[in-house]
């Protein structure tokens, strides 16, 4: 591939779709330091890629990227011996992507687990929905919990939400795994920062990501 080849990605960032690919294609990335020239130079070492890099391959029907957003609502919080529980309501907003030029019938499926134990605590199926072709809609779907237990600063408890997209035979088309925690917050203007109804001290720091003779590419081995 020459450096002469459209790139798959603006200057921006927003990456174009790739739909006829063989078996032995190449993805190169080419890099212009020109665009950023208006960033601030430490030593000659910024430029480059610093984050980790991934080509994801999926349906033409499917979750988009970071498509799935899962806030919950908490309701009363008790103590259970060394943990916060309550009742929560977990909603799950899921970006749907169609990209064929024709419309597809599917069915999305939400569900809840502890990861712990592999606990299926919730499940969520919409009736079958219909996108229209080169099309992005969100779905909402709300699962109740009953006596979850909180993410805390102590006891960080995470759960996992699968958003499965199928056919309406029953066949994945893709599945999104997505970790959550579960925790009210709020702030008050005279008492401050609440988590889990507790006030909470939020303290700052600036931790820099740039290492002697790498610049902002650290590498796995150099991570904290």
């Amino acid at each position: 591939m020459s450096p002469d080849t459209p790139p798959i990605a603006s200057r921006s960032g927003q990456a174009r779709t790739l739909t006829s690919l063989s078996s032995d294609s190449a993805l190169t990335m080419f890099l212009s330091f020109t665009w950023t020239l208006h960033i601030r130079i430490t030593g000659g070492t910024m430029e480059g890629i610093y984050r980790h890099v991934w080509l994801n391959s999926a349906s033409s029907l499917h979750v988009a990227p970071w498509g799935v957003y899962a806030p919950a609502i908490v309701h009363t919080i008790r103590s259970l011996s060394t943990v916060l529980v309550a009742d929560a309501d977990v909603v799950v907003r899921t970006s749907v992507v169609n990209s064929d030029k024709t419309s597809h019938e599917f069915v999305l499926r939400t569900q809840i687990r502890d990861p712990e134990t592999d606990k299926l605590l919730k499940i969520s199926t919409m009736p079958t929905a219909r996108l229209s072709g080169e099309n992005e809609t969100t779905y909402e779907q709300v699962l109740d919990l009953t006596d979850v237990t909180l993410w805390d600063i102590k006891h960080p408890k995470l759960y996992s939400v699968e958003t499965i997209i199928a056919t309406t035979e029953g066949s994945k088309l893709d599945t999104v795994n997505t970790t959550i925690g579960i925790r009210s917050i709020r702030f008050d203007h005279e008492e401050g920062f609440f988590l889990n109804e507790r006030p909470v001290k939020i303290k700052g720091m600036a931790n820099h990501q740039e290492f002697a003779g790498v610049g902002n590419a650290v590498p796995d081995a150099l991570q904290p």
